[in-house]
Formats: structure tokens, sequence, C-alpha cells
């Protein structure tokens, strides 16, 4: 498996992946969200990172700036302007219950530290229980609870500093090893 960033000529194997998605109860995407815009524009700022496997992308998941998002007040103040949201995070049906979506969250935190930033944050559906445990199991901190974008959710911040603690300590056999491989 490989991480890379996604390119323009990935955009409907992503899109893909987003339609597929949307079709589970729990997913707050539909048709209209997350679009191609959205993906473009991911793509020209090295804001998507995609995991692919024998040629096929099987997650995604990008480094968002949505200043709706970032400017909610129930973020910690100290991060302001220094922390970047986690969004579309998406496992391809077949490849779930694999430990992928800790993997690509973990990747994506340390390529966002590496940029210089010091936390990340996401907001969550409730009733997106699996997205919910994967980000528990990584120490997020639960900041609050909004309604935004005609949905209510859960919102997520974690700083960056504890993220090699992350990697190295809880995860080390099942994620930082394969990591580091």
């Amino acid at each position: 498996m490989i991480y890379r960033y996604a390119e323009i000529k990935d955009l409907d194997e992503i899109m893909g992946l987003y339609k597929e998605a949307s079709l589970n109860e729990w997913c707050t995407w539909d048709d209209s969200y997350p679009d191609t815009g959205i993906c473009k524009k991911d793509i020209e700022t090295e804001s998507l990172l995609c995991l692919e496997d024998n040629g096929t992308i099987i997650a995604a998941i990008s480094f968002d700036s949505d200043d709706v998002v970032d400017n909610l007040e129930l973020w910690n103040k100290k991060y302001r302007n220094k922390a970047r949201e986690l969004a579309r995070l998406v496992v391809k049906d077949s490849y779930r219950n694999q430990g992928i979506a800790a993997k690509m969250i973990l990747k994506a935190m340390t390529i966002l530290k590496n940029r210089g930033y010091k936390a990340v944050h996401y907001l969550v559906s409730p009733d997106n229980l699996r997205a919910v445990n994967s980000y528990a199991k990584l120490g997020f901190t639960k900041a609050g609870e909004c309604e935004l974008y005609g949905h209510r959710w859960h919102a997520y911040e974690k700083d960056l500093y504890y993220i090699e603690r992350s990697i190295t300590g809880e995860f080390k056999r099942t994620l930082w090893n394969p990591f580091v491989e």
C-alpha cells in the first residue's frame, strides 16, 4: 500500500469512493457534497491524501481549510490559526475494519505537524459510530457539539505534539511498524 497525494487523474475514482460511502445510512454526504469542485481544490493544494493498493485508491482524507468550521467558538483558543480540519475521510467498503481509517488519520496528522500545524480538529455525525470510535482510539478530545450545514455534529480536536506518542506507544505494533516499513 502506498500513501500519496491525489492527482487530477484520480478525481473520478475518489468521487466514486465518496458516492459509495454516501449510500450508508450513517453518512451525511449526498449527491451535492462532497463535489468535484471541493475535490479539485484539495488536489491543487496538496490537501487530499490517498492510500493506494495495487493501483486502486482504497482510502482518502482531506486536510481542509473551512473558515466556518475553523472559527467555531468551541475549539481551543490556543490553536487559533494553527489548526487544520481533518475532513472527508473515506475507506472503500471492502477495506473497512482493517485499521485503515486510523492509519489515514495518523498519516494526515504527521503531514500536518510537519507543515507546522499545532492541532487538528474535525466534525463527525453522532450517528457515525464507526468514525466516532476510530477517533476515540486515537485520543481526540471532545470539544463540544454544534449545528452546521443542516446537521448535528460532535466536534473533536487533538494537539499534534502528542502524535509521536500515539504512533509509537499505543499503536506501535499495528500502525507504527507497518508505517516505518
